[in-house]
């Protein structure tokens, strides 16, 4: 709050109203340059050097004067001005160098936690192969946000290279969608804080329906470990992104970890090209993959000549 205080005393008068508001509602300038309330709550922070604010870090007291002193009216008008702020701040200075350089090392950070859980993976992860392979069912993935579209990917690339798999929305399990899952199928879980609320409350009844569920986590403590019967604990992971906060390094983590599921898995059913073009006929890489048969001509398709004709001859006679 007066971090926004710090802001507009250093705006244009445009916005003096927002200032006259503050003090009309007990608000007060000290010499120092910071801000009290002359009503009974007192000194609420001291000035900040704005360079320096961290906008992810909380405001450590909480804004009573917001909830308990200010008009609604009074409300709007602060996030018109806010507003205004926000439009009214010039963009930082874009340097091609700088964000060639923060490019690279988002891309660093993010093959740095996939080489981290190349370490981290035990006899877990074998126990999960085991699992999908004995299975008599199949493998249902799921997730939630980032984690979902990842498990996504993790379905259509199992279901490409030998194990029968699909995904299965958290969300639309909590309303029927459990109905696709039964005794010897296995559920594959993503979950990178592994407490996903969706997630969760989906685990006690598939493990009441009979299925198996591996978890794949960073908490081995967490609530989707705690509920699974195999736990593939890939650890800590800071995020890539400038506020570490948007899933990106953990994503890459658990993309690659699917990967390694589907391509262990695939080399333990022996599958083949062949394979995988029955699977896959279209595309550049359906078409590289389709037997012989399927392209060329045959029977009355093909142009035949006689042997004693010349090539002179036979093009004479094709025109």
């Amino acid at each position: 709050y007066h971090q926004y205080l710090t802001i507009i005393k250093k705006t244009s008068k445009g916005l003096l109203e927002l200032l006259t508001l503050f003090h009309s509602r007990g608000w007060k300038d000290r010499q120092d340059g910071s801000l009290t309330r002359t009503r009974g709550v007192g000194i609420i922070r001291p000035s900040i050097d704005l360079a320096g604010w961290d906008p992810v870090r909380p405001i450590r007291r909480p804004m009573e004067w917001k909830a308990a002193r200010t008009r609604r009216g009074d409300l709007s008008r602060l996030r018109e001005g806010f507003a205004m702020i926000i439009r009214s701040t010039p963009p930082p200075a874009r340097s091609a160098d700088a964000e060639l350089a923060h490019a690279r090392e988002v891309l660093l950070a993010e093959s740095k936690a996939v080489e981290s859980i190349a370490g981290r993976i035990d006899e877990s992860f074998l126990r999960a192969i085991d699992a999908i392979a004995e299975s008599t069912g199949v493998v249902l993935v799921t997730g939630m946000g980032k984690a979902g579209l990842i498990a996504q990917k993790v379905a259509a690339t199992m279901a490409s290279t030998g194990t029968r798999a699909h995904f299965l929305h958290p969300g639309e399990a909590c309303h029927g969608d459990l109905g696709r899952l039964a005794r010897g199928d296995v559920l594959l879980a993503f979950s990178h804080s592994g407490e996903t609320e969706e997630l969760v409350s989906i685990l006690p009844s598939a493990k009441r329906l009979g299925a198996t569920l591996v978890g794949v986590t960073s908490r081995a403590t967490s609530s989707l470990a705690r509920w699974a019967d195999i736990v593939i604990a890939y650890g800590p992971i800071e995020e890539a992104c400038p506020i570490k906060l948007a899933p990106s390094a953990s994503c890459a983590a658990m993309l690659a970890l699917g990967d390694a599921l589907a391509f262990v898995l695939m080399r333990r059913y022996d599958f083949r090209p062949e394979d995988f073009g029955r699977y896959h006929p279209s595309g550049s890489l359906g078409k590289r993959l389709r037997p012989v048969e399927e392209v060329m001509r045959t029977g009355p398709h093909l142009r035949l000549a006689a042997s004693h004709l010349t090539v002179r001859e036979v093009l004479v006679a094709a025109h």
